[in-house]
Formats: C-alpha cells, sequence, structure tokens
C-alpha cells in the first residue's frame, strides 16, 4: 500500500498532469480555429502560468513557509482555531473547546477543527464524534494535515509503528514545523524512549524557542532520566515563558518536591489548583510525611492560619 508520503509525490505528479492538461486542451482549441503557430505559444506559455499560479495560490494561500498547512476557507475560523490551539497546547483543553467549535462554526468543514476538538473533549463519546468526522474531510486537504489525522487513528488502532511512520513522514516533508517534531517527540515520550523524544524537542527548539508546551516535555523527558538540572532548565523556561499559566507552576514545584526542595515546592504550588486539590485530599502532605517523616518546618499549609 502506498504510504502517505507516497501521496505527497503524487499530488505533485497530479498538478502537473493538470497543467499538461490544460496545455493540450489550448493545443486542441488553437488547431480548431486554425490559428497560426506564432499565436500557440503565447497563449501556451499563458496557460502554463496561470495554472502554476492557481496551484500556488491554492498551497501557499494564509500559510506560514515550511509549516504544516491549515485549510479553511475562512479567516474568522482559521482565527478561532489558533486562539483554541494555543489554549490546549498549554494544557487548557476545556477552554479551547468553544473556540474550536467556533471554528467549525464558520467552516463546517474544517479538519484540523475537528481533530483538535476530539483532543480536548472529556469524553471518549465526543472524541469520536469529532475525530470521526475529521476523519471524513480528508479529501480536499494537505499531506501534512492527514498525517496528523492518521497518526491519531494509528494511535486509537493500537497501530505504534503505524503511527511512528506518520511522524517520520511528518517531519521528513516538514523538516521546518516545530509542531512536526513536537509530535514526534510526544510519540518517542509516550514510549518512554526518552532520549529520542529529548532530540526531537531540541531539534523543535531550534526552529522556535519561544514554544512553551517543548519545555513542559523536555522538563519531564529529562526528570524521568533522572537529569535533574536539565530539568530545572527546561521548567524554569516553560515558567518565563508563560509565567501566569498554572501549569508551569505546577510542573516546576513538582521537579523541586522530587528532589527534596520541599519549601520552594510549597510556595510554587500555592496559586496552582493542583495545590488545592491535593491539599483537599490530604495528597501533598500524605506524600511528605509518608515519604520523609514530618511535614518541614513553617512550611506547611496551615502553619500561618
Amino acid at each position: 500500500m502506498c504510504s502517505i508520503f507516497c501521496e505527497h509525490k503524487m499530488y505533485r505528479k497530479q498538478d502537473k498532469e493538470s497543467i499538461m492538461a490544460l496545455n493540450r486542451t489550448t493545443l486542441d482549441i488553437d488547431k480548431s480555429k486554425n490559428m497560426p503557430s506564432a499565436f500557440t505559444l503565447p497563449k501556451l506559455i499563458t496557460s502554463l502560468l496561470v495554472a502554476i499560479f492557481i496551484l500556488l495560490i491554492a498551497g501557499c494561500s494564509n500559510q506560514e513557509k515550511g509549516k504544516i498547512p491549515i485549510t479553511t476557507k475562512s479567516k474568522q475560523a482559521r482565527a478561532f482555531y489558533l486562539q483554541g490551539r494555543e489554549l490546549s497546547e498549554n494544557l487548557r483543553g476545556q477552554e479551547a473547546i468553544r473556540f474550536f467549535q467556533q471554528a467549525i462554526a464558520e467552516d463546517s468543514i474544517f479538519a484540523l477543527a475537528y481533530l483538535e476538538l476530539a483532543m480536548v473533549q472529556p469524553s471518549t463519546k465526543e472524541f469520536f464524534e469529532a475525530f470521526n468526522t475529521a476523519k471524513t474531510l480528508t479529501d480536499h486537504i494537505s499531506v501534512g494535515e492527514r498525517l496528523m489525522i492518521y497518526g491519531i487513528d494509528a494511535a486509537v488502532s493500537g497501530l505504534q509503528m503505524q503511527q511512528r511512520k506518520m511522524y517520520l513522514d511528518l517531519v521528513d516533508i516538514y523538516p521546518s514545523d516545530e509542531r512536526a517534531h513536537y509530535l514526534l517527540g510526544n510519540y518517542f515520550y509516550g514510549k518512554q524512549e526518552y532520549q529520542a523524544a529529548i532530540k526531537e524537542y531540541h531539534k523543535a527548539i531550534v526552529i522556535n524557542s519561544d514554544f512553551a508546551p517543548l519545555y513542559n516535555q523536555l522538563g519531564y523527558a529529562h526528570r524521568f532520566l533522572g537529569e535533574y538540572g536539565q530539568a530545572k532548565t527546561a521548567f524554569k523556561k516553560y515558567l518565563q515563558l508563560i509565567p501566569d499559566d498554572p501549569n508551569p507552576l505546577d510542573s516546576y514545584a513538582e521537579l523541586l518536591l522530587k528532589i527534596g526542595k520541599f519549601k520552594p515546592s510549597i510556595e510554587y504550588y500555592l496559586p496552582t489548583p493542583r495545590f488545592l486539590e491535593w491539599v483537599e485530599q490530604d495528597n501533598l502532605i500524605g506524600v511528605i510525611t509518608s515519604s520523609y517523616g514530618k511535614w518541614p518546618e513553617g512550611s506547611h499549609p496551615c502553619a500561618h492560619e
């Protein structure tokens, strides 16, 4: 069976065939009118240039050079999608839902919006409703978008090596897209291949050093390898990029707790929802007291009440 990468090459072949067909049609028209050959060449050149221009516009309109395209007929839908994507990438999925829904309301065949909506849905039923719709909309989108959808489809079907192939193809076709490397890195991370994940995250950082989610994943990859210094550096960068979000605080505080920096850990946990959740369940207190014998002096959450 032809891979998606083969399909990418087929698109190029089809584009060339379309131009050749247009030229043949022009030749037939000229012959039917018995026009002199002097008139035929300019018409051929004009037709060729027009065809190339149309293909370029169709492939590049509103797209960033070298990035996975975002296929939508609506500028407003694209704007909503980008807002939702940023929230989702920063682990604020519930807030992202309404933006993906608004994107779909503006463009009902917006495949990536359905994909991203699926990924932030709170239930399996809602996931498959959105994801199955995304799969029905792959005929008119780019190879990169198809690879993203088919990669998730492979994961859902338990076809891990197929998912790996999809993401390898994605970075091969779009080597300058940080999100392509991020997806491949997350695949390796999920397989506990942390060194391979770190390699992809660093490739993405070279492309876009301000892409915050990278540093969260990078920090955890280093942490699971016991590389706490590198993990701390990654989490601090994550915190620097989005200081008002709760997750960077949570990730950094969790690392500090892991390495025994109890008091600083509590200071970072305090502003986060995780802290309140853990205190309510006595989890944070339990983790520290059971692992280290006692709560560090002066840092108990009730010490200042």
